[in-house]
């Protein structure tokens, strides 16, 4: 017993000594990791997520989710378990991407619309990569065809809500919260507050970004060295980073093979994005290894999806082996916008096909 609880308290000790001797044996390759972070961040995410995490954050403070609690609660009670106040984070999780939903749902909970159980369920379930991400990037750009983005986007999305059925059945409904009806009036010093919280969250989303880029750029020099199988350090690069593992695998494998583990990824997120949702949730008490379970069987469930689409559509994948710039967002919003309410529709269907019997 005293050599195991010795093997878990060193393990990390020594994973964090051999990657800090790593990135300085590789100290350039890190640094060229770590300034392609900053391009992202600064390019990409800055401009695409810090917005979103500002009126996310004014959307709860003026009581959104006491209102589409309002007109959610039966469908997503009956689908979730969770309360209507959960629908805020589901829908602007889904819409907007991680960690959006992860954002909403903390703020939800220091509000006090939602309970802590139901945090911890919402967690599992609402994080997922935007539309725009989904269909505009992976599947515009890196694909060469859209229409395998959305297909990526709605098997996400739908083993996100198989997911959250999942837990209802097995687990049963989560304890209601009672809050305030009103809508509080905004305030001058309400969006002072949400932008700071916003750029908060921003901030360690960044860092973290930065961080975890450095870290793939070295393992990916160090696998490469090494002659580990191409496959291989495809799927370790993925695990650790989303785009860079969907990236890796556009420019390394077959294009279906590209496909199905870009469904994968996008399910299971990666660890960078594991680490951003809990610096989001920080100070919650939120245990990582729940989230890694879910998130790896929603990954699976990704992939058979994705699976079954090639099987049926045969989509025509051209990859680009250019480098990763997610460009053309605009030009994909009315193809957004239809497949989402295509979304909520078969939501809307599932809640009814759960409706226990009147007795």
């Amino acid at each position: 017993m005293r050599r195991a609880v010795g093997w878990r308290r060193y393990f990390p000790l020594l994973l964090v000594g051999a990657l800090f001797l790593l990135l300085l044996l590789r100290a350039d390759v890190a640094m060229e990791g770590a300034r392609r972070g900053i391009t992202l961040t600064m390019g990409t995410l800055l401009p695409s997520l810090f917005p979103f995490l500002v009126l996310s954050d004014l959307l709860v403070t003026l009581g959104a989710g006491e209102m589409l609690g309002r007109w959610l609660k039966k469908p997503l009670r009956r689908l979730f378990g969770v309360s209507g106040g959960g629908a805020a984070a589901f829908l602007l999780g889904t819409l907007c991407g991680f960690p959006t939903g992860a954002a909403t749902a903390v703020a939800l909970r220091k509000k006090g619309v939602v309970s802590g159980k139901e945090l911890e369920r919402l967690f599992l379930f609402v994080n997922n990569p935007s539309p725009g991400f989904l269909i505009s990037v992976v599947g515009g750009a890196m694909l060469g065809n859209a229409a395998a983005g959305a297909a990526l986007f709605a098997a996400t999305t739908l083993s996100s809500v198989l997911i959250g059925i999942t837990l209802r059945l097995l687990a049963g409904p989560v304890p209601e919260e009672t809050s305030a009806s009103a809508a509080p009036l905004l305030s001058p010093g309400d969006v002072g507050a949400s932008v700071k919280r916003g750029f908060f969250t921003m901030l360690q989303v960044a860092a973290l970004v930065i961080f975890f880029s450095a870290v793939t750029a070295t393992l990916t020099s160090v696998l490469q060295a090494a002659a580990v199988p191409r496959a291989l350090e495809v799927l370790l690069i993925g695990l650790l980073e989303l785009t860079s593992g969907i990236s890796a695998a556009v420019t390394a494998l077959s294009p279906e093979s590209a496909f199905l583990l870009a469904a994968f990824f996008a399910g299971f997120s990666g660890f960078s994005v594991c680490m951003q949702v809990l610096a989001v949730a920080e100070g919650e008490g939120l245990r990582p290894w729940p989230y890694l379970l879910a998130k790896t069987v929603q990954g699976v469930l990704s992939l058979g999806l994705a699976s079954a689409y090639l099987k049926l559509c045969r989509p025509h994948l051209c990859p680009s082996e250019s480098v990763f710039l997610p460009t053309g967002l605009q030009a994909n919003t009315p193809r957004c916008i239809f497949l989402l309410g295509l979304f909520f529709l078969l939501l809307s269907v599932m809640a009814l096909l759960l409706k226990k019997p009147k007795k």
